[in-house]
């Protein structure tokens, strides 16, 4: 089996990174400058081959080279897919291609490239420096100002251009060379041709309604500006300074004007009545400055010809496994108002606002007074649109996190709830409250949903408060300790389960064996200390088999606490010579909380691949978002899809024995949430 590593070096007039990659692909100004191939099992005596468009004009010659390979492997693989894919199709049939950034998530290493070959302790990435950039910016980025044309108009830095990809085919073949013999799997090659039909597939998007969005929210920043300009006798709206000094002198001194902060000092009834300008220019800021403009940039510059956006999502980011979003990042679209005639109204005005903006916005005036801006961001769901003659099956695991912890950890009762009536706030009130749960008020039912989200992975009064905090409830610190306590009381099991993960884990980091805790009804997480690319880890194997690695354990010999490398977050890696690396404490809550998160991952996963693999003919995912899954269906197959779609994401796994889920698909023509 002949398997090659490939990198190419393209030019466009298209921005890649404001456009995706399957935009740039489409776009009829990109063309390949070079394109550097090896074999990833037995490299070529000269080093990695060069395809260069100053010798042959068109890439053919690079084609039919790359139709022997059995196997493609690129870093960041859906680029190099996506554009030798747009002009020899043949080569664009996923089966044929592998990712080596995708394999790094899979390891717990980062995505990128040269942090990746840093994390490895390879000395292929030396070469990947600022240099590499300036000749990108000389050759490929046509907006640059450094941009010079094509390879005759600097015949050496194009040669240094090409050596500059056969440099990154060999920190690539470096790369998989280390991971691949542990982590590049059947799941793995399953999930990639997955990820490849969704990306293909694209978010349908209502394109008219985003651009007159758009429009009118701009106006009404513009608008709001310059009242805050007339009412502050010049303050800018988005200096903070200015704003400081301003509320000052009007008697009501405010540090932050944050979202949150702003409405914090909205909500004070008494301030704002005794500051009315003070309020009014509050609210002028809260209208100027949301984020929404920002997703409809995103939505309009990655939007293709067909009126879809695809590469919205990123495969194997989290330590967990979990998905990243970029581009529009769906899991972070605002979610504004629901009232359906709200929104109807407002998606009317978009669709007049990209014609007629003057009426557009005086018809946003009319019907969401002082909330058009949250009004139009809205739109950011309801945009999201299936095409005439189609519909969205859309499902959500319910309370899965909370599932998946108490099976888990074998609490018993609350594994009942979720076989039951699954009124897991109402019946967590009533064990912490000692009392009946058909007499649980609204506050108590609140108290329980949030002991449910903040306490199962250690937290104690400072993130019980933070929970309160964003669904505005205020406890003081003995009433939020009163919470923590009962809710421990009732889940010892789940602080067992805490216990054993740290135990297991600190003796792992000690002792060459294996520590195995048993969770859910038969099933077993395995931690162990290994040896991976010449560098120590622990491996954690979940009850699915699959495995969260962490890097570089150590233990202070003076408090005793485990700490793991880590790069920017929890959730990637890097060692302690790159920029940005550190180390993060590991402890069981956050053990567990990987281990919940992770097995969550794995149930979604599973669903996702099931409706790819058995439904492919009936309906195709467009996206997920965390536990949900977007499906889009003919409407003739929607009730087909929807029970479909639910007996995939309720299947229980031979490995999660005693394990309930539930999921309520709905259909729709527009997503929402």
């Amino acid at each position: 089996m002949a398997r090659y590593v490939v990198d190419i070096e393209t030019t466009s007039a298209c921005d890649l990174p404001n456009c995706g990659a399957e935009k740039y692909a489409r776009d009829p100004s990109t063309r390949i400058l070079c394109a550097a191939w090896d074999d990833a099992d037995s490299p070529f005596p000269d080093g990695p081959k060069i395809w260069r468009c100053d010798h042959e004009p068109t890439p053919y010659g690079l084609f039919q080279a790359l139709l022997e390979a059995d196997l493609l492997i690129a870093h960041n693989a859906q680029f190099e897919r996506s554009v030798i894919g747009y002009q020899f199709p043949v080569l664009s049939d996923a089966s044929r291609w592998a990712d080596s950034a995708m394999l790094c998530g899979a390891a717990g290493r980062p995505h990128a490239l040269r942090e990746a070959c840093y994390s490895l302790c390879l000395p292929d990435s030396l070469e990947k420096d600022a240099r590499g950039k300036r000749l990108l910016n000389m050759f490929s980025v046509q907006s640059s100002k450094l941009y010079v044309g094509g390879p005759e108009a600097n015949p050496q830095a194009f040669d240094e251009l090409c050596e500059y990809c056969r440099q990154d085919v060999r920190a690539e073949r470096a790369v998989w060379c280390a991971l691949a013999p542990r982590f590049y799997d059947s799941l793995l090659r399953r999930q990639w041709q997955m990820d490849c039909a969704v990306n293909d597939t694209g978010i349908p998007i209502d394109v008219d309604e985003i651009r007159g969005a758009k429009a009118i929210y701009e106006y009404l920043q513009e608008e709001a500006e310059c009242a805050a300009a007339g009412l502050t006798g010049g303050a800018a709206l988005r200096s903070t300074p200015a704003l400081r000094e301003w509320t000052a002198g009007q008697g009501w001194a405010l540090d932050s004007f944050a979202r949150d902060a702003v409405d914090e000092a909205l909500a004070d009834e008494m301030q704002c009545a005794a500051h009315p300008k003070v309020e009014q220019l509050l609210r002028l800021r809260k209208a100027a400055c949301g984020t929404a403009g920002k997703k409809f940039d995103a939505f309009l510059s990655r939007v293709c010809t067909d009126g879809r956006i695809r590469g919205a999502l990123m495969a194997r980011v989290a330590h967990t496994g979990r998905y990243a979003g970029r581009g529009i990042q769906p899991q972070n679209l605002p979610r504004g108002f629901a009232d359906p005639a709200m929104l109807s109204f407002t998606r009317h005005a978009a669709h007049l606002g990209a014609t007629d903006l003057r009426n557009g916005v005086e018809m946003m005036h009319l019907i969401a007074d002082g909330q058009e801006c949250d009004a139009l961001a809205s739109l950011c769901r309801d945009a999201i649109c299936a095409p005439d003659g189609k519909v969205f099956v859309v499902a959500d695991y319910s309370a899965v996190e909370a599932r998946v912890l108490a099976w888990l950890a074998g609490e018993r009762w609350v594994n009942d709830i979720f076989a039951g009536d699954g009124k897991i706030y109402e019946r967590t009130a009533a064990a912490m409250y000692r009392k009946g749960a058909d007499t649980i008020d609204k506050h108590e039912r609140m108290a329980g949903k949030i002991a449910t989200l903040a306490l199962g992975y250690g937290g104690g009064v400072g993130a019980l408060q933070r929970f309160a905090a964003a669904y505005g409830v205020r406890w003081t610190d003995a009433e939020a300790q009163v919470i923590v306590d009962s809710w421990r009381a009732s889940r010892p099991k789940t602080l067992a389960l805490w216990k054993s993960m740290n135990d297991a884990f600190f003796r792992a980091v000690n002792e060459d064996k294996v520590f195995v805790v048993g969770v859910g009804e038969t099933s077993l997480v395995r931690i162990r200390r290994t040896t991976l690319a010449g560098r120590r880890v622990v491996m954690m194997e979940l009850p699915s088999g699959r495995r969260i690695v962490y890097w570089n354990p150590t233990i202070d010999t003076e408090n005793g606490e485990i700490a793991v490398e880590t790069y920017g977050s929890a959730n990637s890696s890097i060692p302690a010579q790159a920029k940005n690396a550190g180390m993060t404490r590991v402890y069981g809550g956050l053990l567990v909380e990987n281990l919940t998160q992770a097995v969550a991952f794995d149930l979604l996963l599973g669903a996702l691949l099931e409706i790819h693999e058995r439904y492919a003919g009936r309906c195709q995912v467009v996206m997920h978002i965390h536990d949900e899954i977007v499906a889009e269906c003919a409407e003739q197959d929607a009730e087909f899809v929807q029970q479909a779609v639910r007996t995939a994401m309720e299947r229980v796994p031979e490995w999660g024995r005693g394990l309930h889920l539930n999921a309520e698909p709905e259909i729709m023509r527009r997503y929402k949430k």
